[in-house]
C-alpha cells in the first residue's frame, strides 16, 4: 500500500504594507508574505518566539537582489522576514532549504543577523532559536517561487 504524504501547504502575497514602526517605509514598500498552510510567516513566528522581535516581511526588492535561490554569505538560505528597521543587514528570520526528489524543506530557521558568517555560529543556534520545519510539495513550490521571482524582478529593476 502506497501512503501518500501531506505536505504543508505554500503560497503567497504581494503587498505594498506600511509598518508603524519603521523607519524607511514611507508609504510603504512592496512586501512578499509568505503563506504557510493558510498562515502568515510573521504569524507563525510571533506565536514560536512568543512575541519576541520585531520583524516585518521581506521587502520583494530584497528577495530580488538575493534571486531567491539563496543567501550569497549563507548559502542555502532564504530571509523570510526581515528586522522592522527594514534594512535586510540588520535582524532577521531566516530558514535552510534543502531540496529533494519530490519535496522542498525549510528547517533549521535562525534568529540572526543579515549578513552574519561562521563567527555568529554559535549565536545562531542558541537554545531560544525557532523549532520550525515545513515540507512543501516540489513542483507547486517553485513554480510559486518563480512567480514571486519574476514579480520581483519587473517590479524591482534598479
Amino acid at each position: 500500500m502506497i501512503i501518500n504524504k501531506k505536505f504543508d501547504t505554500f503560497d503567497y502575497e504581494i503587498k505594498r504594507i506600511t509598518y508603524e514602526d519603521s523607519y524607511t517605509s514611507g508609504d510603504g514598500l512592496l512586501r512578499c508574505v509568505f503563506i504557510i498552510n493558510g498562515k502568515d510567516m510573521l504569524e507563525i513566528v510571533r506565536e514560536v518566539s512568543k512575541g519576541d522581535g520585531d520583524y516585518h516581511h521581506t521587502t520583494l526588492s530584497d528577495l530580488w537582489a538575493f534571486d531567491l535561490d539563496g543567501d550569497p554569505y549563507e548559502p542555502g538560505r532564504i530571509h523570510l522576514l526581515i528586522c522592522s528597521c527594514d534594512e535586510l543587514g540588520c535582524a532577521n528570520i531566516k530558514a535552510k532549504v534543502t531540496e529533494n526528489e519530490n519535496s522542498v524543506i525549510w528547517d533549521d530557521f535562525r534568529h540572526g543577523d543579515g549578513m552574519d558568517g561562521d563567527e555568529d555560529e554559535e549565536e545562531n543556534n542558541a537554545p531560544e532559536d525557532l523549532k520550525l520545519s515545513f515540507e512543501f510539495e516540489k513542483n507547486d513550490y517553485k513554480k510559486k517561487m518563480e512567480e514571486i521571482k519574476k514579480l520581483a524582478c519587473a517590479l524591482c529593476r534598479r
